[in-house]
């Protein structure tokens, strides 16, 4: 229950996050791939993060160097997550969602070093910063609220396969 909703509310965060971004961009994009309001690599991200910080933690090591050690696999497991989201949407759609051939330090269109280093960052403060008000909002989120977000997004990711 507690990675499902932090996997639900965190691809809904990233759909709101990209969404303003390019809403400031006067963009008409959408975020992520499915008809509904969430962006599932986020979702998927958040648990790596989730995991990460779990195994890490568990480790007799000063905080420094868990911070260290978790920033770097931040960094490698989330870049592989972006990696083969735009793969994946790449190889089954024919389109890409994300391109950073035009950024400098790309390793092809889906890794950027700079992004991958603001990942890294991202992960460091979800888990120092935002975790413990994230916990408190997990732990109210009724059962029945969660399997109906995740029906709803079985469904939206079985419609997209067939009409898009």
């Amino acid at each position: 229950m507690y990675f499902s909703n932090n996997f639900i509310i965190y691809s809904i965060l990233g759909f709101i996050m990209e969404s303003t971004i390019y809403k400031f961009r006067d963009s008409i994009r959408h975020s992520g791939i499915l008809f509904g309001p969430y962006t599932l690599v986020y979702g998927f991200g958040i648990l790596a993060i989730l995991i990460i910080y779990k195994i890490v933690n568990k480790r007799k090591i000063n905080k420094f160097l868990k911070g260290l050690i978790m920033f770097i696999l931040f960094i490698v497991f989330l870049t592989l997550i972006e990696w083969l989201g735009g793969n994946i949407i790449n190889g089954i759609f024919n389109i890409d969602l994300w391109d950073y051939t035009k950024h400098k330090y790309n390793l092809g269109k889906y890794v950027s070093i700079p992004i991958s280093i603001s990942w890294g960052i991202l992960g460091l403060i979800f888990i120092y910063f935002l975790k413990p008000m994230s916990d408190r909002l997990i732990k109210i989120i009724p059962k029945k609220f969660t399997d109906i977000c995740l029906f709803i997004i079985f469904i939206d990711s079985i419609c997209t396969l067939v009409f898009k």
